[in-house]
């Protein structure tokens, strides 16, 4: 669990230190690193949220759901749509 809620702050840290290598005087230099950071603070949502909800069910044995649910089914209304 740690390794896997560390990884986050792991990459800000290494795009803030990209950042100070390229130069911290000119605020253009910071624009790569957290363009770069925020894709990858993205691509690892999910695979961080399912860690935490996995660790959560087995040590309480409490299930959570996933936040994404099947859509009901497709109905007419007598208006037509």
């Amino acid at each position: 669990m740690v390794v896997v809620s560390m990884l986050v702050p792991a990459v800000w840290v290494a795009a803030v230190a990209l950042g100070i290598r390229w130069g911290a005087g000119n605020p253009w230099s910071w624009l790569a690193p957290f363009v770069l950071v925020c894709v990858g603070t993205l691509g690892l949502s999910r695979p961080v949220c399912r860690t935490v909800r996995l660790l959560v069910a087995r040590w309480t044995a409490t299930a959570i759901p996933a936040g994404y649910r099947q859509a009901g089914p497709v109905t007419r209304m007598s208006t037509g749509y």
